[in-house]
């Protein structure tokens, strides 16, 4: 596949079969016998529907065994290794991968797979060093790109992989790394700011974030002098986003100690905020309110990652209206049956049509879409506050959810959810970090009105309300009415474990 080995077999075909077009099915031709001996030319369609069928003769019991390509191999080949364990193996090998991630259960059973499955991608993504460009899009991988799929493998729970990819995204030394194979551009400096920011908030580790500080103040010299002064091209970004992104640096000086870094980053943020344009004064006085109307369908999915990260910010801001529901079944279904996201679907086919056949930055689409279901992040460094559950579906009510070490900006967040009848109980532990000093812990999909300020507890909620339900009061934990907007505060609880 462009001109690249993806696929090795134990033996010789002996028949093959190839196509590209509209109309074209290797499938039909390989049924109707017409498949033949000789292995056809290449073929190539721009639309993205080049395929190939190679045919086995396979005997009642026999097997046939297969090696596919993770990653790119040097000059087109494949390295196939001397044994290949088999599926039980294999299964159990995955397994202990997944272990050491972060678990999530929720009702859907169909988010847990797809958060399985793309816990999976990401680490086959990883080939021991960084992230890899998967297969169709060697050429057409930029750094953003890679610097989700980095973030993306820190907030599945799998932290060795996201700290070493991110320690060989900023060595300098290295030709593959972020900053040597790529010119400064406003994009490139942000995701490497951004991902080394979302990855100390996450961990609270001196490694990488040491070594790579230098190399990140660097990138904001490039952003302050470009912006500043030699009109650098925002490509899309707001100035308020690029300040932010510097912000987030300065915070990871302030937790290295590095206080006289951490004044100079939050000057230079200063600075860039303020080149924003004012916002336009209506005339009128009159404010158009933003709509909050439940996302509608919008067709044939097209761009798998784009819709995840739309849906995404429409259940962190507590939509989970049955339109954004039934979307967001839509889009995941592209996966289906193999749990493999494409880069692009085909408008009619709904298969793949371009890019990666499975694309891990739709993986990591897939982790910020269920990390979205399962809590919003908000506060400072020193008071985080997780909203667990923002939004919850009716037709999880009275069923279970359980999530487990699952890395947040408070620390690692597990808990679960069970039902009292009508009422859900809340178990919850969060190992906080020793510099976080004051915690919010909330549940603003079941109860509103309940928050903690306990890093762990369990808590009777009130009754999610009906949607017929009066909006004005609610019932707390002791079954008082507690007026809606009023914090309730429980006393601490047991442990998690």
């Amino acid at each position: 596949v462009d001109g690249r080995v993806v696929v090795a077999f134990d033996r010789d075909a002996a028949r093959f079969a190839a196509g590209a077009g509209r109309g074209t099915d290797v499938v039909d031709t390989v049924c109707a016998g017409a498949a033949t001996e000789i292995a056809p030319r290449p073929v190539t369609c721009p639309g993205g529907l080049a395929q190939g069928a190679v045919v086995f003769p396979l005997p009642h019991r026999a097997t046939i065994r297969l090696v596919l390509a993770g990653r790119p191999g040097r000059r087109g080949e494949l390295a196939v290794p001397a044994s290949v364990p088999d599926l039980a193996a294999l299964g159990r090998s995955w397994d202990a991968q997944l272990d050491r991630a972060a678990a999530v259960e929720l009702p859907d059973p169909t988010l847990g797979a797809a958060w399985r499955a793309a816990q999976r991608t990401l680490l086959v993504a990883f080939d021991g060093v960084r992230v890899t460009a998967p297969v169709g899009r060697v050429h057409r991988w930029p750094v953003v790109t890679e610097a989700r799929v980095v973030r993306a493998l820190g907030r599945a729970g799998l932290r060795h992989e996201a700290t070493t990819a991110l320690t060989a995204a900023g060595d300098e030394a290295d030709l593959g790394s972020w900053v040597r194979r790529e010119d400064a551009s406003v994009p490139r400096n942000v995701a490497l700011l951004d991902a080394l920011a979302d990855h100390w908030r996450l961990t609270r580790s001196a490694e990488p974030a040491e070594d790579l500080l230098p190399v990140a103040a660097k990138a904001v010299r490039w952003l302050e002098r470009g912006l500043t002064r030699t009109g650098a091209d925002l490509a899309g970004y707001t100035y308020d986003e690029v300040a932010r992104a510097v912000t987030g640096l300065a915070d990871v000086a302030r937790g290295l100690r590095s206080h006289e870094a951490a004044a100079e980053l939050d000057a230079v943020a200063a600075r860039l905020a303020e080149l924003a344009p004012a916002p336009v004064d209506d005339p009128s006085g009159e404010v158009e309110a933003a709509s909050d109307a439940p996302m509608a369908p919008t067709g044939p999915v097209i761009d798998p990652a784009a819709e995840l990260a739309a849906l995404a910010a429409r259940v962190v801001a507590g939509d989970a209206a049955p339109q954004v529901v039934a979307r967001l079944a839509e889009v995941l279904a592209v996966g289906d049956p193999t749990w493999s996201w494409p880069t692009r679907v085909h408008p009619r086919l709904g298969t793949g049509s371009g890019g990666s056949g499975e694309d891990p930055a739709v993986a990591a689409a897939v982790v910020e879409l269920v990390r979205g279901l399962v809590v919003r992040e908000a506060g400072t460094p020193d008071a985080p506050e997780l909203a667990l559950l923002p939004a919850v579906p009716r037709a999880w009510f009275g069923q279970n959810i359980d999530v487990r070490d699952l890395p947040t900006v408070a620390g690692r967040l597990s808990f679960s959810i069970r039902w009292h009848g009508a009422r859900p109980a809340l178990l919850w532990e969060v190992v906080t970090p020793r510099d976080v000093d004051t915690l919010v812990v909330s549940v603003p999909g079941l109860d509103p009105v309940w928050c903690s300020t306990s890093a762990k507890g369990d808590a009777l909620l009130a009754a999610p309300p009906s949607p017929a339900g009066d909006a004005s009061t609610t019932a707390s934990p002791s079954g008082d009415a507690v007026a809606a907007g009023s914090p309730t505060l429980d006393e601490p609880g047991p442990s998690f474990a």
